[in-house]
Order: structure tokens, then C-alpha cells, then sequence
């Protein structure tokens, strides 16, 4: 049996993929000791979101960050994310409007403008 200690930059159940460190043990008292010394090197505001602890019995654990505040890059960060997967999806278009850019050429059927 393993267990995995992490710390997200986001919850975890929101699919951001953003699990900034971590790592796994044997059993859940080392695991909840391992989540407590990355709590400790990762102490300052912003420096962590969300932490679990997850087994073979499912989430054990979960807390979140009181201290946690967003930065700009953040945003900046899953902007342009959700932007790619737009324009992948979606075309030029796409990617345009979810960067907030004008949208109102007219693009040929392949997503392409003039």
C-alpha cells in the first residue's frame, strides 16, 4: 500500500493539474508526517492552495490554505490554460475570445482570417 502527500495550487477536484510538490509512503503516519514538512518549507502566503493525502482507501485527508491568496499569474496562468483547450476545440476564434481578444473578423472555414 502507498500513500501520496501533496500540495495543489488549486483543489485538487477542479482538474488544473497543478500539484506543486509531493510525494509517497509506505503508510499514512508517513505520509501525514511528510504532508506537515512540506506544509513547513512552503509557508508563505500563496505558497500552496489545497493539500491531501490519498491511499488505497481513497482521500484520507484534505485542508485547505487560510493564507492562500491567488496571484495575477495565477489567473494569467489558467487564462491562457483554458485559452489553449479553447483553441484547440474551437479554432483561432476560440482562443481569441477566451483571451478576451476582438473576434469580429470574419474567419474562413478552416478558423483562419483574411
Amino acid at each position: 500500500m502507498t500513500y501520496s502527500a501533496d500540495l495543489w495550487g488549486s483543489h485538487k477536484d477542479l482538474g488544473n493539474d497543478d500539484c506543486w510538490i509531493g510525494g509517497e509512503t509506505e503508510t499514512l503516519e508517513e505520509a501525514k508526517a511528510l504532508l506537515e514538512k512540506l506544509k513547513a518549507k512552503n509557508n508563505k502566503p500563496g505558497d500552496w492552495a489545497y493539500a491531501c493525502i490519498e491511499g488505497p482507501e481513497g482521500r484520507v485527508h484534505e485542508e485547505t490554505n487560510p493564507n492562500y491568496v491567488a496571484s495575477k499569474d495565477d489567473y494569467d496562468a489558467d487564462r491562457s490554460e483554458f485559452a489553449m483547450m479553447q483553441g484547440m476545440a474551437h479554432g483561432t476564434r476560440g482562443y481569441n475570445e477566451a483571451m478576451g481578444y476582438d473576434t469580429d473578423e470574419p474567419e474562413d472555414d478552416r478558423g483562419f482570417r483574411p
